[in-house]
């Protein structure tokens, strides 16, 4: 099987069941098989990966002074750096919890753009591994890496070329075949000042290559100097090297599965806490005790503690369903919208389940809008009652009208601020963004009547729209037409994009975790629950958070502002097709 398919922690258990029986004659290729592998202790003529526990120790002794904080290992730097929260390329910035370099290797394994380029925005070092030119060319010609490093048997010649003319310091290191090319991309990450790496890229089996993710692992025991993070679209690990860890996991509350496997030899003793399954002083080697098939408990937030003698592997799969199979980090802001007086009482904290990649300014936004009113879009009874298939018919129809001059306004606002930018990028995005806008209303209405026995007839643009239509559509130009900076324009967009992946989130925890093929509205709660849907609303929140960059801080005031105000018009919009009036709104 595929490890991928059901993370590294099951495929250690099964490495675990090999080990037990590598102790019998009746499974001596097995034993083998170990032998090449040693996750478990060494055989006399392999050593365990890297170097001898000696080197290692004095690796250790020496980076433990600027890599630990009261003796103990902290990792929180990953989570805020796949939260998007740390230092601009170009401005000597770290991770608000360390002022040293980060840096990021990319492997040439398929990764989301929109996890790409959070990464790459959080990190100051930027290292190229071979073949993972070929995919950053290809994929995200706009970013510019620092180094690119291997043995170039994957890299084509061209883009080599290509990154050369633009300054990129290219190192052919294909004299040295004793080490891979992460190892190399690694060195050179150390050798420009990064102590902590993020390694990105699916790392678990892909397309059969299991002797890859031995080699990471590999990678990682001969580093022990560095905090290394591997991270894929479902999942991550890190080696705990002997010591005392604090590792901070995203979206704890799904109990995200997690394992803690024993590298390069047994581990005689180790502790954990935050675990559903936690360990007090056990000892742990292959053909005994693993901890696989573990999960993080949500009572410690998401905070897991390990204290531990010898290496080990930590792995943790990254929340996964139907609506979010790239998810990483899905924050947790907790915000009190009360009055600002100390006297008076503020409401309760408010948690967005947010299930993408929110970057800083998108958290800005949120702050500013508060929980009830976000809330107040998600509870409306029109979401209730369509996620249950008890709404009127006769509600969702008049919805769907109205969403027809609603859809040709955010297309126009879309093209407008596709026109504002600069970056060809952004003006492609923002173009796909208006034309798939117009054509996603289309085909859901014709999977509607095909399947919940709406007639043609029933979905039509009307000469005349409610009022509160005429001041959503009014305030989309208004926004697209007299926006000083772009970044206005994409925060007055963003709210549709948040609030509907979020819904679509919801539905699916409150269906169970897929949408009945019988439901009424299937093909419109489908829309927002496709993993296709998640990926765009990362991507847009990815532009918006380098729009947010560029602006003053009138403009993003303004952007804040805008923000608001559409999640304000989004909530009417439910209301009025529950009334179905011709009532105004505020504009």
């Amino acid at each position: 099987s595929n490890p991928s398919d059901f993370g590294l922690p099951a495929m250690a258990s099964v490495m675990h069941v090999f080990s037990q029986r590598a102790r019998g004659d009746i499974a001596r290729p097995l034993s083998c098989f170990f032998h090449l592998a040693p996750w478990c202790k060494p055989s006399p003529k392999m050593q365990a990966p890297g170097d001898t526990r000696a080197i290692a120790s004095r690796r250790i002794s020496t980076s433990l002074t600027t890599c630990t904080k009261s003796g103990i290992i902290d990792w929180a730097w990953f989570a805020e750096a796949c939260a998007g929260i740390g230092g601009a390329r170009g401005h000597g910035q770290a991770t608000s919890q360390t002022q040293e370099c980060l840096g990021l290797v990319l492997i040439s394994t398929p990764l989301a753009e929109s996890r790409l380029r959070t990464l790459w925005a959080a990190s100051q070092t930027h290292v190229l591994a071979d073949g993972a030119a070929n995919r950053l060319f290809h994929e995200c010609a706009d970013l510019i890496p620092d180094i690119i490093v291997g043995d170039f048997d994957s890299a084509e010649a061209r883009v080599v070329q290509a990154y050369r003319a633009l300054g990129v310091d290219v190192r052919d290191l294909s004299h040295d075949q004793n080490s891979t090319d992460l190892e190399k991309a690694l060195q050179a990450a150390s050798q420009s000042g990064c102590k902590r790496i993020i390694v990105a890229g699916q790392f678990a089996g892909v397309a059969g290559r299991l002797d890859h993710t031995f080699g990471i692992a590999n990678a990682l025991h001969r580093h022990t100097d560095l905090q290394i993070a591997v991270v894929g679209n479902d999942s991550f690990m890190c080696l705990l090297r002997s010591g005392e860890h604090r590792l901070l996991v995203p979206r704890a509350e799904l109990r995200p599965h997690c394992g803690l496997v024993p590298l390069g030899e047994p581990c005689k003793r180790i502790s954990t806490k935050g675990l559903q399954w936690d360990m007090e002083d056990s000892s742990m080697e292959f053909g005994c005790l693993v901890s696989v098939c573990n999960r993080v408990h949500p009572s410690q937030g998401g905070v897991v503690q390990v204290k531990t003698e010898s290496p080990v592997l930590w792995m943790c799969t990254l929340p996964r369903s139907e609506v979010a199979p790239s998810q990483i980090v899905a924050s947790k802001i907790h915000h009190s919208s009360g009055p600002a007086n100390a006297a008076a009482q503020p409401k309760a904290p408010m948690v967005y389940n947010l299930g993408v990649i929110v970057p800083p300014f998108a958290l800005e936004c949120l702050q500013a809008t508060g929980a009830p009113l976000w809330e107040a879009f998600h509870e409306h009874p029109f979401v209730q009652q369509a996620t249950s298939g008890e709404l009127d018919p006769l509600c969702f129809e008049h919805y769907q009208n109205e969403e027809v001059a609603f859809s040709s306004a955010y297309a126009d606002a879309a093209a407008l601020l596709a026109i504002q930018c600069g970056d060809r990028g952004d003006k492609e995005f923002f173009l796909r963004s208006a034309r798939s806008c117009l054509h996603a209303v289309d085909g859901i209405r014709g999977e509607l009547c095909h399947s919940a026995n709406f007639e043609h007839e029933s979905f039509q643009q009307r000469d005349q729209t409610t009022m509160t239509t005429d001041a959503f559509t009014h305030f989309l130009r208004v926004s697209s037409t007299k926006a000083e900076h772009p970044v206005e324009v994409a925060a007055a967009l963003a709210p549709t994009v948040l609030l509907y992946i979020e819904g679509g989130f919801r539905v699916l925890e409150k269906l169970g975790g897929r949408v009945p093929d019988d439901h009424r509205y299937a093909a419109w709660l489908r829309l927002y629950t496709d993993p296709s849907w998640l990926e765009y609303c990362n991507d847009f929140l990815a532009r918006l958070q380098r729009l947010a960059s560029e602006a003053n801080d009138s403009q993003r005031d303004s952007a804040r502002q805008l923000f608001v105000q559409c999640v304000e018009h989004e909530v009417d919009f439910w209301q009025q097709a529950m009334d179905r009036p011709r009532q105004p709104v505020k504009s």
